[in-house]
């Protein structure tokens, strides 16, 4: 899929889901994934309130803002995991930037998601002494439009969270960074007034200049790093998901509560 083209049909995202390769993913009895539940896994997280999570086996952020209904949520992480692994299993993302993200986009679309684009740009500042979380701020303050100051209050909350929380800071570096290279999504989730969920996908990748010691996205200043940045506004269509989710749920394995932990915000 391209920046350009079309939502795909019911009939289209059926079949893409009847051939999608179980080889992909590792196996998990889907009885047994369902119903399994331990302390760190959580169910979508409550519809009142802000609320972020991340997930357990890849560099992936997702924030909902106060309001964002629990079908939407559990839209938004099923989608996002499935097309990571999707990604993941047909382009690698440090020689293939461009084919990742192809097929990101197409996995979402099957999902019921429409990216407005996914063109990846080198991201230029002329402040080298700021760290990753700044960057990122400044490249959701591009695209969030008129939602930016709800979308900047909501991602400043969850990385004040996220820096001062150590294991989960450990789990986000260990999915996110290589000797050579650190890569991470970043979704933060809004609803419209009319039920509409609208997300905003920020995907960066960074190739390191030199060997730093510590978290690289809180601790590594921009002069560090070199950076490629994607950053679109995605919409969903609820109805083309709902026809889909069976199918995304049986193909993963289990819900979306198995692959993230809960971030208790400040």
């Amino acid at each position: 899929m391209n920046s350009k083209s079309t939502a795909p049909s019911a009939e289209q995202s059926d079949a893409f889901f009847q051939n999608f390769k179980h080889s992909f993913f590792p196996e998990r009895p889907m009885a047994l994934a369902l119903s399994s539940r331990s302390f760190d896994t959580v169910d979508a997280p409550e519809e009142r309130g802000d609320a972020a999570v991340i997930s357990k086996e890849s560099p992936l952020v997702i924030a909902f803002a106060d309001g964002v209904t629990g079908e939407n949520r559990q839209a938004v992480m099923n989608s996002t995991q499935i097309s990571e692994r999707y990604a993941n299993a047909n382009n690698d993302l440090n020689s293939d930037p461009i084919g990742w993200h192809t097929s990101y986009k197409e996995c979402m679309g099957h999902c019921g998601w429409f990216m407005t684009g996914h063109n990846i740009d080198d991201h230029r500042t002329s402040n080298t002494s700021i760290t990753m979380d700044a960057v990122v701020l400044d490249i959701i303050r591009v695209v969030a439009g008129p939602n930016v100051d709800t979308v900047m209050k909501l991602m400043g909350k969850v990385f004040d969270s996220l820096k001062t929380d150590e294991p989960i800071i450990n789990l986000f570096d260990r999915n996110s960074k290589s000797d050579s290279s650190g890569n991470a999504r970043i979704v933060p989730c809004l609803q419209s007034a009319s039920g509409i969920a609208v997300t905003y996908f920020v995907s960066i990748k960074c190739d390191f200049n030199r060997q730093v010691g510590g978290a690289w996205f809180w601790k590594w200043d921009v002069s560090d790093l070199k950076i490629k940045k994607m950053a679109t506004g995605v919409n969903l269509n609820l109805q083309h998901y709902r026809g889909r989710e069976q199918a995304i749920l049986e193909n993963l394995g289990a819900n979306s509560d198995a692959f993230f932990n809960k971030l208790k915000l400040k």
